[in-house]
Formats: structure tokens, sequence, C-alpha cells
């Protein structure tokens, strides 16, 4: 007997409950189908957003590799920036967020490409924005017209560093630094660091010696001390506090110029006085020599008209026959044969001195005294 004949043979009151029962059968069937059916269509498309921000991340990996330096990756490029940066961070986070919006079991999907790459790129912009970070608090360090310290793989040490930069600000630069890694990069940054240290050392040098010869005003004229401050401060590259330091010792050097001045001035002076003295006291002995000679040949003028001298002729003998004929008296001439004795000469009066070899007026006039009061008798005798 078949099922039909079966339900032939049942009551209606079974048939009826037998229909029922096939309804559900039938009915649950189809619903169990339609679920699975859905499960699978939502871990399609579940799968189709992972697949697509996978594809978005490797599309940013391009732009993100451009943020290094082509010649040396440890460099950033020339000419990023923090905009540029967030920006892609934007693009990744919007990645992440479409994945993180799927509702269903992600362990039934394949994710590991996704994120691995998503790791990757996070990753990267996170290097790029600390290095800009470093690159941008090291550049801050130096100051000069168009002219940057770390640009792109190019480092350039020999820049000037900011006006009136605080050793605080170094120290905080160096907090950013890695010290540890032995990169390019951050051996650039250690280097420029160093530098920016070495720069503002040399400004407290100069400083010091300074102000050994000027603070708030000239206190040493000490040309010694002046070379080596002067020195010190030829070696800052910071124009404002070379120029700062410069102008205090140009004040020194205008102490220093005018103490030699005037020294020179006094010595002029000096050796100026002592010419004159000399050349006066010359004139002096001149003007005596030629006064004591005039008074010498006035006062003998006065006398006699010239000085006695005895008389050379005949061996200073007088004729003295020829005498005693002349006057008619007798004695024992020539013609007697007998020879007068010599005649007695009075010395000629000698010229006083008065120690120098020059005569003076009162010692002129006691010697025409002295010759006018001399007895002459026995030389005309």
């Amino acid at each position: 007997m078949t099922m039909i004949d079966k339900v032939k043979g049942m009551s209606k009151k079974k048939k009826l409950l037998v229909a029922a029962l096939l309804i559900v059968a039938l009915g649950g069937t189809g619903t169990a189908v339609y679920a699975n059916s859905q499960t699978q269509q939502k871990l399609n498309e579940a799968q189709a957003i992972v697949d697509k921000e996978y594809s978005t991340l490797q599309g940013l990996e391009k732009e993100i590799q451009a943020l290094f330096d082509e010649k040396d990756s440890n460099f950033l490029a020339e000419g990023v920036t923090a905009d540029q940066i967030d920006t892609l961070k934007e693009k990744v986070a919007a990645a992440d967020k479409s994945y993180s919006s799927i509702d269903v079991d992600l362990k039934k999907l394949d994710t590991k490409a996704f994120s691995k790459e998503k790791t990757t790129a996070g990753d990267q912009l996170a290097v790029a924005s600390d290095k800009l970070d470093l690159q941008e608090a090291v550049n801050a360090l130096f100051s000069e017209k168009d002219k940057t310290a770390l640009k792109g793989s190019t480092v350039n040490k020999d820049l000037a560093i900011v006006d009136n930069l605080d050793k605080k600000v170094i120290e905080s630069v160096k907090e950013l630094s890695d010290d540890t890694d032995e990169s390019t990069f951050d051996q650039a940054i250690s280097d420029l660091i160093a530098a920016a240290e070495s720069q503002l050392q040399q400004i407290d040098t100069a400083t010091t010696a300074v102000q050994k010869v000027y603070k708030d005003k000239v206190i040493s004229t000490d040309q010694k001390l002046y070379d080596a401050a002067k020195k010190e401060v030829d070696k800052i590259k910071n124009a404002k506090a070379k120029k700062t330091l410069s102008d205090q010792l140009a004040k020194v050097k205008a102490a220093i110029d005018k103490k030699a001045q005037d020294a020179k001035v006094a010595e002029e002076k000096k050796q100026e006085e002592a010419a004159q003295v000399t050349s006066e006291a010359a004139a002096a002995e001149n003007n005596a020599q030629a006064a004591a000679t005039d008074q010498y040949a006035a006062g003998v003028d006065q006398s006699n008209g010239t000085t006695p001298a005895a008389d050379t002729t005949t061996n200073n003998y007088y004729d003295y026959g020829a005498s005693q004929g002349a006057s008619g008296g007798t004695g024992s001439g020539a013609g007697s044969g007998q020879t007068p004795p010599p005649a007695q000469q009075p010395a000629a009066p000698s010229t006083p001195s008065t120690g120098n070899g020059i005569a003076d007026q009162n010692q002129m006039n006691q010697e025409e005294q002295d010759a006018g009061n001399s007895d002459w008798s026995d030389f005309y005798n």
C-alpha cells in the first residue's frame, strides 16, 4: 500500500493533520536554504571590501615612498610637508575604517594581505612624520638666507645659529633624536646639533674674553687682552652676537688708540722741549761769547787804543846811545862803547777769565786800571 492509498484510507481529520505537517516540513527546509544563501552573500561582500581597501593601500604605497629621498631613503625627500604626510595618514585611516565596518566574522575572510599593507603604510608614515618633526626642529636652530641645514640628503653644518639661541632649545631637540640609531639621517642630526652647541659655546667664550676689557664701559686698554678677545669674536658666525661684541671692542680699540696717541704727543712735546732748551743754551753761549769779545775790544780802545806790547826790534833793546845823543845828555851810550842793559818791559796784562774762557766787563775794567797804574819808568830809563 502506497502513501497515497494510506491517505485515502484516513479520515478527513487525519488528512488535514498530515497536510499541515507536510507544509511545516517543506517550509523549514526552504528557510534553511535561504539563510545559508544570505550568509554567503554577506561574506562575499565583506571580502570585496577587504580586497578593495587592500588595493587602496597598495596605491598609497607609491605616494608614501615618494616622501623619502631617492638617493638615501633614510632622509626625507626635499619639500616634504606635514600636510602631505597628514593627507596620506587620512587615506590610510579611511581604508582601515572601511575595513573595520565589516560586520561578519573576519576569521572567515582573507585579511592577511590587507593587514600587512595597512601596518606597513602606517609605520612608514609614522617614520616620515617623526623625521620631519626632528628635521624641522634642527633646521630651526640655524638661520641663513636661502639656506637650510638639512634639505633632503644634503647637510650644511656651516650655517650660523639663530639669534639669541638658548641652550634649553638645543636640549629639547636632542630629546627628539635617537642617539642609538646609526642611520645616515640620525648621524646628520647629531652633527648639526653638535655644530649648534659649538657655536653657542663660542659666543660664551668670546663674551667672557670681551668682559675682561669691556663691561658696560672700557675697563682695560691692555693690548694683549684686546687681541685675545678680538680673536674669539672673529670666530662667531651669528651676525647679531658678533656685532654686539665687536661694537664693544671698537670702544676698547678707540681707548687704546687714544692712549697711544696721547703718549706719542707727550713724547713729542718732551723732545721738543728738550730741543728748545738745548737750542736756547747754545744761543745764549754764542751770544755771551760775542758780547765778551765786543766788550774786551771796547775796553782796549778806551785805554791806549792798543794793548802794550814788547818792542821786537834789536832784540828788545833800545838804541841807548842814539837816544842819549838826541837828548844831549852824557852817559855810556853807543858813543862811549858801553852796552846798555836790556830794558825792563812790564808784563802784558793777562785777561781774567770767568771760568769758561770769557772775560766779563768788570774783569776787563780792572785790567785796564791796573795797566794805567803800572810803573813804566824803568822801561824808559
